[in-house]
């Protein structure tokens, strides 16, 4: 084996780790930035959240894809809330607060549509979470 082959063997491995560990940092200064809804408002100010607001833990359940979140602003507030997706609610799904699950009895409805429900969108996708919801109003 040639000099060359080897250094090929070690600088394309070594490339290939800087340009992800690059687009991961990328991929988290975006995370960091400020989430504004539809019409330009802050939805830290809508959610009355202190950014950076961080996900503390995401509960998946088996029930057709309900989603439970657990969030913590700048300050230490909590803010839980859920996105119903159990088998027999059609879309549009919506969301409730203060609850991880929407059976639970603290849980509240969001209404669909309305400036919380967008915000709400918008944190989530602020806080990297994968999801194909846009706002919807």
């Amino acid at each position: 084996m040639k000099w060359w082959t080897k250094a090929v063997w070690v600088a394309v491995p070594v490339l290939l780790t800087f340009s992800v560990v690059m687009a991961d940092k990328a991929d988290g200064e975006k995370k960091g930035q400020e989430a504004k809804d539809p019409n330009g408002q802050s939805v830290y100010s809508v959610l009355d959240l202190v950014p950076p607001v961080k996900l503390d833990n995401r509960v998946d359940y088996d029930d057709g894809g309900t989603k439970g979140y657990l969030c913590t602003d700048s300050k230490g507030k909590a803010f839980k809330f859920c996105m119903d997706k159990r088998l027999a609610t059609q879309p549009p799904y919506p969301f409730y607060l203060n609850a991880t699950h929407p059976k639970q009895t603290n849980a509240v409805p969001v209404k669909v549509g309305s400036k919380l429900d967008s915000s709400i969108i918008e944190l989530l996708h602020s806080l990297g979470e994968q999801t194909d919801l846009k706002p919807r109003s």
